[in-house]
C-alpha cells in the first residue's frame, strides 16, 4: 500500500517543474527607468501577487500550481481507491 503524497511531495514536485528552466522568451513590462535598473544590476524583481496590475500575470503563473495540485487530487483518490 502507497502512503498518500504528503504536501512536501506535492510542493517539491511543484518546484522540480518549475526548475526546468525559463522559457524561451521572457516577456517584462516595464518603463524606461525600470529597464535601466534591470540592465545596471542584472537583476529582475518581481511584486507580490497583490499588487499586479494585469490580472493575466496570476492566471499564468498560477497554471503550474494548479496543475500540480489536480495531479495530486488524481494520484490521491487513485491511492485511495486501490486500497478499498
Amino acid at each position: 500500500m502507497n502512503p498518500e503524497p504528503s504536501l512536501k511531495d506535492v510542493v517539491d514536485s511543484f518546484l522540480a517543474e518549475q526548475s526546468k528552466g525559463p522559457p524561451p522568451i521572457l516577456w517584462h513590462y516595464t518603463n524606461t527607468h525600470g529597464m535601466l535598473g534591470i540592465l545596471r544590476t542584472g537583476k529582475l524583481w518581481v511584486t507580490h501577487i497583490a499588487f499586479l496590475n494585469d490580472a493575466s500575470e496570476m492566471r499564468y503563473a498560477g497554471l503550474p500550481l494548479w496543475r500540480t495540485v489536480q495531479r495530486f487530487i488524481s494520484e490521491t483518490d487513485n491511492l485511495l481507491y486501490a486500497t478499498t
